[in-house]
């Protein structure tokens, strides 16, 4: 062994020799140069370690590759094994670089083969440059020394088995040009048996090899070329990149006879930034599904970050201009993988190139092959190795990156869009579509589990590339035991306008692509909890004209595992994949021409609708439905907005369980029309939409509670006059409280009503322009007759009936509007020749309703009309009982006749409401009221 050693030893000197042979004249002139730089080295500063100037990362880049002998065994068996590697790294300094490599190949050891495969890393120094004295040069021939470590994964008669190495090298390197050169490269290695898999007495074993090859390195005219084009990336959007990729995969076995066993396919989106010509970042996330044994698949989700080097940029030079090029890809990532165990996670590793051919200016196809591998927990069936899965791909994809340039038009273009009013970039879309749920079975027959999905939205972009939407979604799943069930969702998303990111904002753009990601709001049919989700989506749109346009959509929604059904849910996360098609309406100018939108003012009108609501649960039942009143009174804001303030009552029975609501809400109404062609009060035919809350009492099986929803809506407009407009209205609600059986009637709950709007067109305006009267303030006396509903019960016949007395002082705020506080009193018998005291403090907001609907002021006219709501304090006390006190409100229509101009006689009808907690034990009302009838006198001073 030491022999032959020896003889290997000697082989390389001789290999070496060239570079030490010199000619006599040679000889000659090497001993005067000696003799100067000794004398200039007395003269001048010590030797100090040598730099490149304005060094910067990758600028002195190698990548060589090459094949060898080596030699590993005993003194009595040295049989040759064959290696091949590559490897890139760089100069740091003239003297000192780096090198990371990988290898593969075989040894040839007692009793047959070890193949391996491995990673290696090295230290280099350069002997030439470093006897050198001076400022670095360039040298045809250089010795450098090479000490490095390397793993090695090593498989022998069907064993895997994983070792470490050490080495020491000496490598000559011949330059054919500026950057191509050859090299030789003698080592000498001690591995672990491990690598070798054959133990020895000290358990690691020497080994010797010889490799060679060619080698590429950074030019210097490339390194000395300016880049001008790194100084136009000043935004976080420049160099901006998304791509998305897709191909087969498998799992690497130890057999290849097994690698079709484990075929399957990967998927990539991933977005990334270029921070110079040849440096990136790749943050991607990707789907993996590969077969198992026996029928059993592997799905697992992954996250990636990649860094990319343009090796074309980096060894030819910057070219802004090529088609196509090779990208050198390293990276890291993260894996959930759906096991019969549960969720396993793994960490992982990978590498490959990446290649990319222009196709359209910033867009391009990608082909990348690569390796990635994973801990052991990847894959829990096989496994490449013990405690690794090594996972080949090749990926084809579609990547577009923006430019400088694209940049700089975009930023023009988005401060005009900036500049664009709010109404004139609000949208309304409705689609329809196909979902999928991401089930254990779903995927092998896909078309037998996609059920219908239906989508409405209305959104607003702030800018040209940046905006929010509002969105609503009702699907239908099944199981795989024809198991229907309905989940509804509502959310709200993030959009980014892709097209105007990269190319700036283009009214004529017929094509758009657009991106959204957000949360929502989800609830699973005959399932009382709300689950909570996140959605991303990417979405082409095809403008037919300046108004309506076509839209595809590609959406996954995300949510915990209490959302699906078992038999559809994915383990850890529920996962649904819809795919919709559908109209979009923008409300932008339009055909509105020179009009704007303060070109008429709109007035207050008031709305009165009734219609009918079911549980969503049971829209196929016509026992659940019930129905439902409300009076509005609205307030526009301008011609395309205006808030409506509601008084909603509704009646019904639920499982023979009468309910009764009392709600006060609030509905935002947009007028689509207006927004779209300008204000017209002559309209035929106007589309609004709503959104909105209710809130107040319910009244369920002899109890009250606090019931509350939300709803959004639309509303379909019909002129039937001057001043009334016929309306139909379809609402969509979710209660949010009420009494517990409400998780078994169903959050969401439809609504459809018909109504009608009077408008105050021109007499409110009349009104408001009026001269207010000189006569601002009022003081009332009345009294009357009612009932009460506590002791309507109690009592039978004349003593059912109250009586009422009312003092009042008032001010008139506007001609038609003012604010009333009174003191009133009611005094209602109850049982036994008992009685009950009714004290309130009232008030009430006053509305001329005379001079509202006329065109005249009604100072002049003989009869009056006037409206009265509020809210009030009461307390009751009574022979025998406590004083108790509740909060009221009230509404009331008094008429007036004139006797003079100062004095008038009215007479009042009035309905007051009360809570519970005026009555004590509390009766089994919902709450308590009064009606009551006032006669009085009114002076105005």
């Amino acid at each position: 062994m030491k022999t032959r050693f020896t003889h290997i030893l000697y082989i390389g000197a001789l290999l070496a020799a060239p570079a030490f042979a010199q000619s006599p004249a040679d000889s000659v002139k090497t001993e005067q140069k000696v003799q100067e730089d000794a004398f200039r080295h007395v003269l001048q500063k010590p030797r100090v370690s040598k730099r490149f100037e304005n060094k910067t990362w990758m600028d002195h880049a190698f990548l060589d590759g090459g094949i060898g002998l080596q030699f590993m065994g005993t003194r009595d068996h040295i049989r040759p094994g064959v290696g091949m590697e590559a490897s890139f790294g760089d100069w740091c300094t003239p003297e000192h670089g780096w090198r990371f490599g990988a290898q593969t190949g075989y040894y040839h050891v007692v009793g047959g083969k070890t193949k391996y495969a491995g990673v290696s890393v090295d230290y280099l120094m350069n002997f030439t440059e470093l006897a050198s004295y001076g400022s670095p040069s360039s040298h045809r021939f250089e010795v450098i020394g090479v000490a490095g470590v390397e793993a090695d994964y090593s498989r022998r008669y069907l064993h895997n088995d994983f070792g470490f190495g050490a080495r020491l090298g000496l490598r000559g390197q011949m330059a054919v040009n500026d950057y191509i050169y050859f090299w030789l490269e003698p080592r000498a290695s001690l591995m672990q048996d491990d690598v070798s898999q054959i133990e020895t007495t000290h358990r690691a074993r020497p080994m010797a090899s010889v490799f060679a090859g060619m080698g590429y390195r950074v030019p210097e005219r490339v390194r000395n070329a300016p880049r001008n084009e790194e100084k136009t990336r000043s935004r976080w959007n420049d160099s901006l990149f998304i791509s998305v990729s897709g191909g087969p995969a498998f799992l690497l076995m130890p057999e290849s006879s097994q690698w079709k066993e484990h075929k399957g396919g990967r998927i990539y989106a991933g977005v990334g930034k270029w921070f110079n010509s040849i440096s990136a970042v790749r943050l991607s996330a990707g789907a993996t599904l590969l077969r198992q044994p026996e029928g059993e698949r592997l799905k697992g989700i992954t996250a990636q970050a990649d860094y990319l080097l343009n090796l074309y940029n980096l060894f030819g030079g910057t070219r802004l201009d090529r088609k196509w090029w090779v990208n050198g890809v390293a990276g890291v990532g993260f894996n959930w993988t759906d096991a019969e165990r549960g969720v396993l996670r793994s960490y992982g590793l990978g590498a490959g190139l990446q290649g990319n051919l222009r196709i359209y200016k910033g867009f391009g196809l990608t082909l990348e092959p690569r390796v990635d591998i994973y801990t052991k927990d990847f894959a829990s069936a096989n496994s490449t190795l013990e405690k690794l899965d090594a996972i080949p791909s090749v990926l084809l994809g579609l990547q577009y990156t923006s430019t400088a340039k694209d940049r700089k038009k975009a930023t023009n273009e988005a401060k005009t869009a900036r500049s664009q009013k709010v109404e004139e970039l609000l949208f309304v879309e409705a689609g329809i579509g196909a979902n999928l749920m991401a089930g254990r079975n779903n995927f092998s027959a896909p078309w037998d589990y996609a059920r219908p999905s239906g989508y409405i939205g209305i959104g607003h972009w702030f800018t040209g590339v940046h905006g929010v939407r509002l969105n609503g979604q009702f699907a239908q799943t099944l199981t795989s035991t024809d198991v229907r069930k309905k989940h509804v969702a509502i959310g709200v998303d993030y959009l980014l306008g892709l097209s105007n990111l990269f190319y700036g904002v283009n009214p004529e753009r017929k094509l758009e692509l657009q991106a959204a990601a957000g949360m929502n709001l989800g609830n699973m049919e005959n399932d009382h909890r709300l689950s909570y989700g996140l959605e991303g989506s990417f979405r082409g749109l095809w403008h037919l004209n300046p108004l309506l346009s076509l839209f595809v959509e590609a959406k996954m929604q995300g949510y915990n595992n209490n959302f699906l059904s078992e038999e559809l849910t994915n383990r850890k996360l529920d996962l649904i994949f819809t795919g919709l098609a559908g109209v979009q309406l923008s409300m932008n100018k339009g055909g509105r021409g020179e009009r704007t939108l303060s070109d008429e003012t709109p007035e207050d009108y008031v709305s009165i609708a009734g219609g009918a609501a079911v549980p969503a649960n049971h829209y196929t039942n016509g026992n659940y439905y019930y129905p439902v009143g409300r009076v509005s009174y609205v307030h526009p804001f301008n011609a395309v907005s205006a808030l409506r303030l509601n008084l909603q009552g509704q009646v019904g029975k639920y499982e023979g369980v009468r309910h009764c609501e009392g709600l006060l809400g609030a509905d935002w109404l947009g007028d689509f029309s207006a927004y779209t062609y300008g204000p017209n009060s002559s309209r035929p035919v106007s589309l609004l939409a709503l959104a909105g809350f209710n809130a107040g009492q319910q009244y369920f099986g002899g109890s009250t509670y606090f019931y509350a929803d939300l709803h959004v809506g639309g509303q379909f407009s019909v002129r039937a006059g001057e001043k009334v407009r016929l309306y139909v209205e379809p609402q969509w609600g979710l209660r949010l409280f009420g009494h517990s059986s409400v998780e078994r009637w169903g959050r969401w709950s439809p609504m459809a009503l018909l109504g009608v709007d009077y408008h105050f067109r021109h007499s409110a305006k009349k009104a408001s322009s009026r001269p207010e009267s000189e006569k601002k303030q009022w003081a009332s006396v009345g009294v009357g007759t009612g009932v009460y509903s506590v002791n309507f019960g109690q009592v039978s016949g004349i003593r059912k009936l109250t009586l009422v007395g009312e003092a009042a002082y008032g001010r008139w705020l506007h001609s038609i509007h003012g604010a009333q506080i009174s003191v009133s009193n009611t005094v209602a018998k109850r049982e036994m020749s008992g009685k009950e005291n009714l004290t309130a403090i009232k008030l009430n907001y006053v509305l001329n309703i005379s001079d509202l609907f006329s065109d005249t002021s009604s100072e002049d006219k003989l009869f009056r009309v006037r409206g009265l709501a509020g809210a009030s304090m009461n307390v009751a006390a009574g022979d025998g009982k406590s004083t108790k006190w509740a909060p009221g409100a009230q509404i009331a229509l008094q008429g007036g006749f004139r006797l003079s101009p100062a004095f008038e006689i009215y007479v009042q009808p009035e309905a007051a409401m009360y809570a519970k907690s005026i009555e004590r034990p509390a009766t089994s009302h919902p709450f308590e009221g009064e009606l009551r009838l006032t006669i009085g006198t009114r002076f105005s001073f």
